[in-house]
């Protein structure tokens, strides 16, 4: 099975940790609920 996920998000004030918040988001989310 093959799964792909992508995003993109465009902002000045953006960050690598708003990044990192949303994978942990996903994956709390998808992977562990379900």
């Amino acid at each position: 099975m093959f799964t792909q996920v992508e995003g993109l998000a465009v902002d000045q004030n953006i960050s690598f940790s708003d990044l990192k918040g949303t994978i942990i988001g996903f994956i709390d989310y998808f992977l562990i609920r379900v």
